[in-house]
């Protein structure tokens, strides 16, 4: 936790890392964006970290599979949805090989089906280009 504070990943309050309080957030700006909605973070059903003992990692392993910090979002017609919580995951899936600073994320398309994008070893740039490009794209919307 320290080394992703010192390098700018993660929150100086670690609890929002860790009770999923980022995620949630950071969910929100990926639904919002693909589905053209409103989510906002405390509608985000979340749940964190914070209860997985080094034991459940170790029995997931022995199972074939490991624990990570899954965002999820959709829409249907009772409008949009987000969930941030932590699942087991096949050591083989995409998602098990995430680590480090890397990140990825998994798109459901009514045409392409399933597009999963791995960003490999991000560091504080691309961060912080994804801040300013966010922030013009709100300056423009404001301005219409």
């Amino acid at each position: 936790m320290r080394e992703a504070q010192r390098r700018g990943f993660a929150d100086a309050d670690p609890s929002v890392d860790i009770k999923g309080m980022d995620a949630a957030a950071k969910t929100c700006a990926l639904v919002n964006a693909l589905m053209d909605v409103s989510l906002t973070p405390p509608e985000v059903s979340t749940q964190g970290i914070e209860n997985i003992s080094a034991a459940d990692l170790i029995t997931a392993r022995q199972s074939g599979e490991t624990i990570k910090l899954l965002c999820r979002g959709y829409a249907d017609a009772s409008g949009a949805h987000g969930i941030v919580r932590p699942e087991r995951v096949p050591l083989d899936h995409p998602f098990a090989l995430v680590g480090g600073t890397a990140s990825v994320v998994s798109i459901t398309t009514d045409l392409m089906g399933k597009i999963t994008i791995l960003e490999h070893e991000s560091e504080i740039e691309q961060t912080a280009y994804g801040i300013y490009s966010d922030m013009l794209t709100l300056i423009a919307r404001c301005r219409v």
